[in-house]
């Protein structure tokens, strides 16, 4: 193959990553499998919820490889505790992870294989996004990610090189058009965006693979025009091969998004400094990067659990009321409760054109006023769970437990957790396509 363009260099490049040509780091696989095990415990719980549940026994979910690659991304999206990577502007795992496992159980090969093709997809993903300038309010699900979809799909089912190239242009004409509106209601029409991008991503390999054919230049068209205005070829395959966008991914350790989390970390510190209650609390003042005030700093007085997760004064109040952030902060009766503090009208959220000039690394100040008087002011630049401020392992696990062990039973959980720990020494990975079913199939 001779590549022409970025999505034909992309395609080669991912092709020699599933096939070994292309080297990987052994960070880059153990990370992989990080990130494979991260996004799998946000499907299972998010799987749980009633509406998921609910889509998932309407489309026969079961019955399609598709249809369970749609379920599983809106799944891994449900809870807002799926990874992202910074330098993308978007969540690359959730729009590849749910089309490998739906393919799980009807390809043939083992879990180094998968491994690899799941990593290249992410790559794939990541690159088009980082060379993406999006619209304002354009939101990333279900747009760059369905690139990232086709490649992992496509490898697994057996598209190499120009064929995959194919797909890949294919995936790039689809993107759901998306705009944050719709978050800003609460409506959570958003978590179908993500299930879209991997069916639109899986729709592609098998379209590809019926004779359609896609554009050399749809990701200049759709990234760069229709919902962007630029994007740079350039940026999307610069550093192949040594320079790995997976490892420069966060993983969250609030349910929610993650704009917040920097400023939710700096507000942390200072209530354990000052031990102040919500009555103490006169005034908080959060300044920020303008993208981070444009998506959690518009609502101050949610009512639904989505509106929650994108309502920064929301989370002032919930984290000074329970010491923390947890799934049930953001859902009924809790819900209701925190919107209705009277700290939450007491936090003033606002754009720095500093913090803004910093991205990709997130930063916040923020300013605890109390009503005797005293100031209490944090900087931070990045929170915990960023790549220079890893979850460590022991981390990444106990959230995986706390996510898929109520859902599964803690010893199938344990098992699902080793078994992708150790993924690269798999025979096999059926195993993977139904969760459910992963203590059954624990010894190949």
């Amino acid at each position: 193959m001779n590549p022409t363009n970025e999505l034909d260099r992309l395609a080669e490049f991912a092709t020699a990553v599933f096939d070994g040509r292309q080297p990987v780091p052994g960070e880059v696989l153990q990370h992989g499998k990080r990130v494979i095990l991260d996004s799998v415990g946000a499907i299972v719980a998010g799987r749980s919820t009633v509406d998921v549940a609910s889509l998932d026994r309407g489309l026969a979910a079961g019955s399609s490889a598709l249809m369970q690659g749609l379920v599983g991304g809106v799944a891994g999206v449900a809870l807002e505790m799926d990874e992202g990577c910074a330098a993308s502007r978007g969540h690359p795992g959730i729009h590849v992870v749910p089309a490998a496992l739906a393919l799980a159980k009807q390809i043939s090969c083992d879990g180094e294989a998968f491994l690899r093709a799941t990593i290249a997809g992410y790559e794939v993903a990541a690159r088009i996004g980082h060379a993406t300038t999006f619209r304002p309010f354009i939101h990333p699900h279900g747009t760059w990610g369905a690139c990232g979809a086709a490649t992992t799909a496509g490898l697994l089912q057996g598209l190499t090189g120009p064929s995959l190239a194919n797909a890949l242009k294919i995936a790039a004409a689809l993107p759901v058009a998306t705009h944050y509106n719709t978050v800003y209601a609460g409506a959570t029409a958003r978590n179908l965006w993500s299930g879209l991008g991997n069916f639109t991503g899986m729709l592609a390999v098998t379209a590809s693979a019926a004779g359609f054919t896609g554009n050399a230049d749809a990701l200049a068209g759709a990234m760069g025009n229709s919902l962007g205005t630029a994007f740079d070829p350039v940026r999307a395959v610069e550093g192949l091969g040594t320079s790995w966008f997976i490892v420069q991914n966060y993983f969250k350790q609030y349910p929610c998004c993650r704009h917040a989390h920097v400023a939710i970390d700096a507000y942390a510190e200072i209530l354990a400094e000052s031990g102040a209650t919500a009555s103490d609390i006169e005034r908080v003042r959060i300044e920020t990067y303008q993208r981070a005030a444009d998506a959690v700093g518009r609502i101050v007085r949610p009512e639904t659990p989505l509106q929650a997760k994108f309502s920064l004064p929301f989370m002032i109040a919930a984290y000074t009321a329970e010491g923390g952030l947890s799934r049930e902060s953001f859902e009924p009766p809790m819900l209701s409760r925190h919107a209705a503090s009277p700290l939450a009208g007491r936090v003033d959220v606002a754009a720095s054109d500093a913090f803004t000039g910093l991205l990709p690394t997130r930063a916040a100040n923020v300013s605890v006023t109390l009503s005797d008087g005293r100031l209490f002011e944090k900087e931070r630049h990045g929170s915990h769970g960023d790549p220079d401020d890893r979850l460590s392992d022991v981390e990444v696990d106990r959230k995986f437990m706390d996510l898929a062990g109520p859902v599964l039973g803690v010893e199938a959980a344990a098992v699902l957790r080793d078994r992708i720990r150790a993924l690269e020494g798999c025979s096999t990975v059926g195993w993977l396509s139904d969760l459910s079913l992963v203590p059954d199939a624990a010894a190949e």
